[in-house]
């Protein structure tokens, strides 16, 4: 229970008892990432703060082919623990966006000046923090390996020695 004086709710009060609500109503199957990035897909229902995450994402790295579920998935514990980090991040790339081009960060259509915008930001601590975030979050992920052509580790068959180099589309 939250023993807030102000009758305040906290953000891990408020998606527990959205959940729960969903789940009543209608018998829903919350797994992470999946949540956020439905409310993505349906534009509306996320916030502005999570459209640019994700945006930002997908500025940073670029795979038309990938889903909006694979950038999401990683941003979900980040947001949980570098909350702050993130809020603060954002808000100063949207500051720069509004001095330089006059808009938003998320408002700017040309992925170009959007790429400019993040290489002035990329020594600071939330650039770093989301390049490091979604490395591994995408590039370690093995539902995305398949769609890079990439075939896994190769260790457990023995290695490419005996296998060859002969079926490897992305080398």
């Amino acid at each position: 229970m939250n023993n807030n004086t102000d009758k305040s709710i906290s953000r891990r009060d408020f998606l527990k008892n959205s959940i729960k609500t969903a789940a009543a109503g209608g018998g829903i199957a919350a797994v992470p990432g999946l949540i956020f990035s439905d409310a993505l897909a349906a534009g509306s229902q996320a916030s502005l703060f999570d459209q640019t995450l994700l945006r930002i994402a997908r500025d940073i790295y670029p795979h038309d082919m990938l889903e909006d579920k694979y950038y999401t998935q990683p941003l979900v514990p980040l947001k949980e623990t570098h909350l702050e980090l993130l809020q603060q991040g954002v808000n100063a790339l949207d500051r720069l966006a509004m001095s330089k081009k006059g808009a938003p960060f998320l408002a700017i259509t040309e992925e170009s000046e959007r790429e400019a915008l993040l290489r002035t930001i990329e020594e600071t601590a939330f650039f770093s923090k989301m390049k490091f975030t979604l490395m591994l979050g995408i590039y370690n992920n093995p539902e995305v390996w398949p769609m890079f052509g990439y075939e896994g580790s190769s260790w457990e068959k023995g290695g490419y020695l005996h296998r060859g180099f002969n079926d490897l589309k992305w080398l």
